[in-house]
């Protein structure tokens, strides 16, 4: 019939061709494309990063990854084994300073102790260091952490205080297990 009035020259009205439905289709797929490329370009943790001046606590809940298992009873110089020796703190998340730009440091440490006999006095005081920590951290500026002495120096300060903490020579080394800038 169409093709009887087109002969007969008369106009016929233009169907419309697709509609709401798949301009909506489109719109979802291409949000969905866009979340997922900005959920691996900014890494999984930018997800779950606390909000501004929050701190992790540094509690897992069920099926959050745990990290690495601790050390395996590996000898040090001493013969020691290395992973009594080592206490693991909760990674810290803090604010830091960068020119007007929001930016936060993800670090997790573990302390190297002198002596193995001096673990339960270090774990008794775990929030009087995590609060040493987390201060210091604060306190730093993008420009002191973005350069490998700035590292440096900055295992060096968190000796430094948390041996201040105990008035004596507890911690030998501060080891960054995790250290992310964003």
């Amino acid at each position: 019939m169409a093709d009887e009035a087109v002969e007969a020259g008369e106009e016929t009205p233009e169907k419309k061709k697709g509609g709401i439905v798949p301009l909506l289709l489109v719109a979802v797929i291409a949000a969905a494309a866009g979340g997922g490329g900005a959920y691996f370009a900014l890494g999984a943790q930018a997800a779950t990063a606390p909000a501004a001046g929050a701190v992790a606590d540094g509690t897992a809940t069920d099926g959050e990854d745990q990290g690495p298992p601790p050390a395996q009873n590996l000898p040090d110089d001493d013969g020691e084994d290395l992973s009594r020796r080592l206490v693991e703190l909760a990674p810290f998340v803090v604010n830091i300073t960068d020119e007007g730009l929001r930016r936060y440091l993800k670090v997790k440490i573990d302390l190297e102790l002198t002596d193995a006999e001096q673990r339960p006095l270090v774990e008794a005081s775990k929030a009087r260091i995590r609060d040493a920590v987390i201060v210091l951290l604060s306190a730093k500026r993008m420009a002191d952490l973005s350069q490998f002495e700035g590292k440096l120096l900055l295992k060096d300060e968190l000796r430094d205080r948390v041996n201040a903490l105990f008035g004596g020579h507890v911690v030998q080394t501060v080891l960054f297990t995790e250290f992310v800038v964003q």
